[in-house]
């Protein structure tokens, strides 16, 4: 028996009345699921990201090792070195870049955290630098300085010229530790190296483009009972 018009008409709009709630159900359930999974998809692309950096900051500084040394020792050793400055607290970025002066090398290019200070141990004042660009060429023993933020009357700071750093009596002492390979010490000993004012150098009377004019930045608080060591002591 078919059947009737009013029949039809009392089931569709039964199913009519019904359907909405179950679309509804069903769309939520399914993007419950699709949530999980995207969270897990996402979860893992971060692993995967983290991962691709690590390996290709490996094979940079692998790299970098080869051309300055061929000896398994020497390579071993500065990745020892780059896990422990990766993290050091006054280190803001690093990557590798063809090298300034020789394009057929590669530069190990650190920028340092803006807080660096020049002193002078005369008047105990200081002056906010900023930021600093150092660009090691391990196979070539080349440093480079650049100032990121207060370069003044044409110079990144009063003892280097051309960002090539002057460091008078102890230029033997920083070329050994980079020719060793010993990047921590050798960033410790830049970064106090860039901090400070030697007024009896011929350089010295070029930080007056810093202390003749006012400190853009105050000196934080522990800042003033921070012992400073010297560079004879660290290279000792």
């Amino acid at each position: 028996m078919a059947v009737s018009d009013e029949a039809t008409t009392a089931i569709v709009e039964l199913l009519s009345s019904q359907r909405p709630l179950a679309i509804e159900r069903e769309i939520d359930s399914r993007r419950a699921r699709i949530d999980i999974v995207l969270r897990r998809t996402e979860d893992y692309r971060q692993e995967i990201t983290r991962e691709l950096n690590r390996l290709r900051s490996e094979q940079q500084l692998l790299d970098i090792a080869l051309q300055a040394h061929g000896d398994r020792s020497y390579v071993e050793h500065l990745f020892e070195e780059w896990e422990q400055l990766k993290s050091h607290p006054r280190l803001a970025s690093a990557e590798v870049r063809v090298a300034t002066e020789n394009p057929e090398f590669q530069s190990l290019v650190f920028v340092t955290t803006s807080d660096l200070r020049l002193h002078r141990s005369d008047t105990g004042e200081s002056r906010w630098l900023g930021a600093f660009e150092i660009e090691l060429t391990l196979s070539t023993g080349c440093i480079r300085l650049r100032n990121l933020n207060t370069r003044r009357g044409g110079r990144d700071h009063p003892h280097i010229v051309d960002q090539r750093p002057c460091f008078g009596g102890h230029s033997d002492a920083f070329a050994q530790v980079m020719s060793n390979g010993d990047l921590l010490v050798l960033y410790e000993l830049l970064i106090q190296y860039i901090e400070t004012l030697n007024l009896e150098d011929e350089y010295g009377r070029y930080g007056a483009y810093w202390f003749d004019v006012d400190d853009e930045r105050s000196p934080r608080p522990h800042d003033d009972g921070l012992e400073r060591r010297h560079i004879e002591a660290v290279t000792a």
